[in-house]
C-alpha cells in the first residue's frame, strides 16, 4: 500500500517495553515527539507483537493516513501511528485473539470506566520495569465494596433489619489520603470491589455526598447497622447491577471534572457577583445623589415660597396697623 513519506527519521522515544504475563519483553522501536498524532511505531515490531506473519499484513489493513515510511527508499521501514495500531487490534480477528489484543482491550476498557485498580493490575508487569526511585503518589477517590450477604452478617447487627438473607451488603466511602489502604482497613475479609474511581480529594468528597444522597433516595436500599461500621446498606441481589452502575456513573462524572477548573470557575462566578453588586451599588449611589439633588431643589423652591408668603403676611400686617 502507499504511505506518507518522512525523509528524515525523528528521534527515538524512550518507553517502557511491553512485558507479557510470561515475563517476555517485546521491544517496539518508537520514534517521534511523544504526542499521539506524531509518534510512530515500527510496523515489523508491531507484527511480532500481535502475531502477524509480516509487517505488510498490518499496513495493508490500515488507512493510508495511519502509515508512514521513514526514508525515501522503497525498502526503508514503515511505521504506524497509535491510531493505526488500535484500528488493527479492533478490526482484525487474529489480532484481537492474541495475548496483546486481549490485554489492550481490557486495559482500554478499564481506562474508559475509570477502574484504576484494574489498570494497575493489568499494567503491573510493565510497571515492574519502572525505575524504583520514581515517585508515585497514592490515589484518592471513592469506592463501593460488596462485603457479603445479610444472612452472613446478621449476627453482628446492632439494629434489626427486615432485609432478606440473600440481599447484598454494600460498603461505600471515600479516601483523601490512600484509596487502596482505605479499602483494606474494613473488617470484611471476603469483600470484593465493585467500583473504584480515582479523583482529587475535593471531588471525592462531592462524589461521596452524591452517593449518600442516591442511597437515601432509593427505596430498595436499606441501612445496615453493623457493629461500628458506617455507610453500610443492603440491596436486593437483583438490583445490585443497577446500584453498582449508578455509583460508577457518579464516580466517573465527578472524576472526569477538573478540580482546578471548577475552583477557577467558582472564583470567576464570585467575581462576577461582586462586580455586579459593585455596579448596582454605584448605580444606587448615583440614584441617591440624583434624588438628593431633586429634594434639595424642591426644598429650595419651598423655602422661596415660604419666604414669599412670609413677606406677604408681614405686608398685610403692616397695612392693617396703618389703617388702625
Amino acid at each position: 500500500m502507499s504511505s506518507r513519506v518522512i525523509p528524515k527519521c525523528p528521534p527515538n522515544v524512550e518507553s517502557v517495553p511491553f512485558v507479557d504475563e510470561n515475563g517476555d519483553t517485546i521491544d517496539i522501536h518508537i520514534v517521534g515527539d511523544g504526542r499521539r498524532e506524531t509518534t510512530y511505531f515500527k510496523a515489523v515490531d508491531i507484527a511480532m507483537l500481535v502475531g502477524a506473519s509480516r509487517a505488510q499484513v498490518i499496513t495493508d489493513a490500515l488507512d493510508v493516513n495511519n502509515c508512514v515510511r521513514i526514508g525515501k527508499a522503497i525498502n526503508d521501514p514503515v511505521y504506524i501511528k497509535f491510531a493505526g495500531l488500535i484500528q488493527y487490534i479492533v478490526s482484525s480477528r487474529k489480532a484481537r485473539g492474541t495475548q496483546y489484543g486481549i490485554w489492550i482491550r481490557k486495559i482500554l476498557f478499564a481506562f474508559t470506566i475509570n477502574d484504576h485498580h484494574t489498570i494497575v493490575e493489568l499494567a503491573q508487569p510493565s510497571l515492574a520495569t519502572v525505575s524504583p526511585d520514581l515517585t508515585i503518589s497514592y490515589p484518592t477517590g471513592i469506592y463501593l465494596l460488596d462485603v457479603g450477604t445479610v444472612g452472613s452478617l446478621r449476627n453482628k447487627l446492632t439494629e434489626p433489619t427486615d432485609a432478606a438473607d440473600d440481599d447484598v451488603v454494600l460498603k461505600f466511602g471515600m479516601s483523601n489520603t490512600n484509596l487502596f489502604r482505605r479499602m483494606q482497613e474494613h473488617d470484611f475479609p471476603n469483600a470484593s470491589r465493585l467500583v473504584m474511581c480515582c479523583m482529587p480529594p475535593e471531588l471525592a468528597g462531592k462524589a461521596e455526598k452524591e452517593i449518600h444522597m442516591y442511597m437515601n433516595n432509593m427505596h430498595i436500599v436499606k441501612p445496615f447497622a453493623y457493629e461500628k461500621q458506617s455507610e453500610l446498606v443492603s440491596v436486593p441481589r437483583n438490583k445490585l447491577d443497577l446500584i453498582t452502575n449508578s455509583v460508577r456513573k457518579i464516580g466517573v462524572e465527578r472524576g472526569g471534572e477538573n478540580a482546578k477548573v471548577n475552583t477557577t470557575h467558582e472564583i470567576e462566578k464570585i467575581n462576577l457577583h461582586l462586580n455586579f453588586s459593585k455596579e448596582k451599588l454605584e448605580k444606587a449611589e448615583v440614584d441617591l445623589q440624583t434624588i438628593a439633588k431633586q429634594l434639595d431643589a424642591q426644598l429650595y423652591d419651598k423655602d422661596r415660597q415660604l419666604s414669599t408668603l412670609t413677606t406677604r403676611i408681614a405686608e398685610k400686617e403692616r397695612q392693617l396697623i396703618e389703617k388702625d
